[in-house]
């Protein structure tokens, strides 16, 4: 069958319960929505932890708290609260799922990514994993920074990301995955594309590659991750650009297009690049993620966030003889072969076709 193994895993019936969590801040766990339908369909309960960039104070006060088992302030949402205008994905995402489940209410844990250390991360999952029987942790993150090892030439927000990943690495679930989409945007955070497929190929060497599928325009799983993202965007006035761009890369946008799912006024110019990898959503083993990545032996036993700053750039130091040059794509006319047949002419040219005449014309009588 032709199925990726992420796929197979999910559906195994010892997985019943599966949290879905943001990798590195901002609208990673709303990414998840493109799973959110295939894990209904599929029969599983799921819980949904933001690791976002909300600011704890401007939760709702009616909102319960809960014990993380540290100083992390993590609060409990619901589609009933009144959310921030200006930036409350948890809650408004609640009600996009009210409205599609009305059987069932939605709630979700909601606290600051750049509060978290591993440590104080792997507390609060801990406890998540205990308090509802959590068999697989499922992490999405927007764009492939994710995937750093930690000597490319780029690294964009790390911090965040491999925190969550080393965190989830020790977790004692049956399943821990990394999930990725939106490869590419993170051009704007200095992530080369050179070096996200490079590190799918690494990882794929490794036994750590779970599948990839590309999310077709139309599909239920497009739809959904569409409509979630509407429904948010209608109530408060942040914009996720790496959602804009996946949704303009599944509707079959390319390049510097001007496209209606794009945050940008008309007026502004702005500098990116749409295309198909984009809409494709990646499956990794997160294990086997953070065993290559450097950062994250970096900072794994940091009790601050600063010290875990701190500690990336004592690793880039380390090895600043090994930190790579930016690794672009080759061109195009650096790779081709030089004998080709040119259209123009009608000729077949250079290499071992410089001595091939004319080729004669193939029209009908």
């Amino acid at each position: 069958m032709l199925e990726p193994s992420f796929i197979s895993k999910l559906r195994h019936p010892d997985i019943r319960n599966v949290l879905l969590v943001g990798c590195g801040g901002g609208f990673d766990f709303v990414h998840s929505m493109l799973m959110y339908p295939t894990l209904m369909e599929l029969g599983k309960n799921v819980v949904i932890g933001s690791y976002s960039f909300g600011l704890p104070h401007k939760l709702p006060k009616e909102a319960p708290y809960f014990d993380s088992g540290s100083d992390l302030e993590v609060r409990i949402v619901d589609g009933s609260m009144d959310g921030d205008p200006y930036y409350a994905p948890e809650i408004n995402l609640c009600r996009y799922l009210d409205a599609a489940f009305p059987d069932e209410s939605h709630e979700a844990y909601a606290y600051y990514a750049r509060d978290c250390t591993v440590s104080v991360l792997r507390t609060l999952y801990t406890r998540f994993c205990e308090r509802h029987e959590i068999d697989a942790v499922l992490v999405f993150d927007g764009g492939s920074d994710s995937l750093m090892a930690g000597d490319e030439a780029g690294l964009g927000d790390v911090v965040e990301d491999l925190t969550s990943i080393t965190a989830v690495r020790d977790l004692d679930v049956k399943l821990k995955m990394l999930f990725v989409i939106g490869m590419g945007a993170d051009r704007y955070n200095d992530v080369s594309d050179g070096s996200a497929l490079r590190a799918v190929a690494e990882l794929t060497k490794q036994g750590g590659f779970e599948g990839s599928v590309s999310i077709e325009n139309g599909s239920e799983s497009h739809e959904f991750y569409r409509e979630a993202l509407e429904f948010i965007f209608s109530r408060q006035t942040f914009r996720s650009t790496v959602a804009s761009f996946v949704l303009a890369s599944i509707s079959g946008c390319h390049g510097n297009q001007r496209t209606e799912h794009l945050p940008f006024p008309d007026n502004e110019r702005h500098n990116y690049h749409i295309w198909p990898l984009m809409s494709v959503l990646w499956a990794f083993d997160i294990g086997t993620v953070a065993e290559r990545s450097m950062i994250s032996d970096a900072i794994n036993d940091r009790q601050t966030v600063s010290a875990a700053w701190w500690s990336i750039t004592e690793l880039r130091r380390r090895i600043a003889g090994r930190i790579r040059e930016v690794e672009n794509f080759p061109p195009h006319e650096q790779m081709r072969r030089t004998e080709q047949y040119n259209f123009t002419t009608g000729s077949l040219e250079g290499g071992l076709f410089d001595d091939v005449e004319m080729l004669e014309s193939a029209d009908e009588d």
